[in-house]
């Protein structure tokens, strides 16, 4: 995915924590993001400011339950 060449050599992670490990923006501003099928990602810089203040207790099994 291209992110812009702003972002390059910064070293982003999924918020979410799906995803374990980095993606690294190369030289032209893209990074190869993974994201599971039938999911959801949310990559962002690993240094980003307030990042600590999400929360990290998400239901994994929400489509489970019966309404």
């Amino acid at each position: 995915m291209a992110v812009g060449e702003m972002h390059s050599g910064e070293r982003w992670s999924d918020l979410l924590g799906w995803e374990k490990g980095e993606v690294e923006i190369d030289n032209e501003g893209y990074g190869m993001f993974q994201c599971p099928a039938t999911s959801v990602a949310v990559w962002v810089r690993s240094d980003a400011q307030g990042r600590e203040r999400f929360p990290t207790n998400f239901d994994s099994a929400i489509y489970s339950k019966a309404e």
